[in-house]
């Protein structure tokens, strides 16, 4: 039986959409930043800030969007992805995921950022 981490393993907000739509993406991706802000988990690598991912996936410029996090809890790594045209996927991942992820230049933040 696996343990279940009360950080990481409760980061993700269903809704009541079927599987695997029933993650409710902006209430997981607030859950993901208070639990960086709180230090119980580390944000490794990424396209974005986890804050703008959504903004660059309403752009459309970027097909995936990706994540890495590491729960300082169990110690145990994590991706987060969004895709503009699927579900988004929060999974335990090997530690060098990040450095085995082929990484994509991000357009210009001016060119999809609704932040000032």
């Amino acid at each position: 039986m696996a343990i279940v981490c009360g950080t990481c393993d409760t980061a993700v907000v269903r809704n009541d959409r079927k599987p695997p739509h029933d993650i409710d993406i902006t209430a997981t991706i607030d859950a993901l930043s208070d639990r960086v802000r709180r230090g119980r988990m580390r944000f490794v690598s990424g396209d974005v800030p986890l804050e703008d991912m959504l903004d660059l996936a309403y752009s459309e410029l970027r097909y995936t969007i990706v994540s890495f996090l590491r729960c300082e809890d169990c110690g145990r790594m994590r991706f987060w992805g969004l895709c503009i045209r699927g579900a988004p996927v929060y999974k335990v991942v090997e530690d060098s995921a990040p450095h085995q992820w082929t990484w994509e230049s991000v357009p210009p933040r001016e060119a999809w950022s609704r932040r000032g």
